[in-house]
């Protein structure tokens, strides 16, 4: 039986309504870019960041990957490329912190050349001496907050809510 428009027992298939997916990948971007902010700048004294490998490698890597994906769906190839992107650089920088992946062990405790391969790595977005660690930090924060804006905002809709929030999105649909 055929539910195609037009066939001849009457059924008409309706176009699917499809949610948005894009503040679930602002939210995992924001999330995981704000805790490891908090590592950069050394909240608490913490120095080690593997508690933040899973939040690394599934909600900033894989829940970002699935979001991108559902943005192909929607037809939203812009926000598709930003979140898959996104989602592969998370799940790229977790692993290499993952002990059994092994990559910060072949550097045999060189933590300066460790740095200098991960300030390459990190090139666009932070790098690993001290000071602009630190400046990385102070960043990442913004850049998260300004994701949770993004990712609120456009959960906010006039459908869903009494009160808006301003978008400032110039990405092409």
């Amino acid at each position: 039986m055929s539910l195609e428009k037009g066939t001849d027992d009457g059924h008409v298939m309706q176009p699917r309504e499809v949610g948005n997916s894009s503040p679930l990948g602002l939210f995992a971007f924001g999330s995981t870019t704000f805790m490891y902010a908090m590592y950069l700048l050394q909240v608490g004294n913490i120095t080690n960041n593997h508690a933040g490998l899973g939040a690394a490698l599934f909600y900033g890597g894989v829940l970002q990957i699935l979001g991108g994906m559902w943005e192909i769906y929607s037809g939203k190839t812009f926000a598709a490329t930003v979140s898959c992107s996104y989602g592969a650089f998370w799940m790229s920088f977790g692993f290499i912190f993952l002990p059994s992946s092994g990559i910060v062990d072949s550097y045999n405790g060189d933590q300066v050349m460790f740095g200098k391969a991960l300030g390459v790595y990190l090139v666009a977005w932070t790098v690993c001496i001290e000071t602009f660690s630190r400046i990385g930090g102070g960043l990442g924060v913004l850049v998260a907050c300004g994701a949770w804006y993004m990712g609120l905002a456009q959960l906010l809709t006039k459908e869903l809510t009494y009160f808006t929030l301003p978008s400032f999105s110039s990405a092409p649909e």
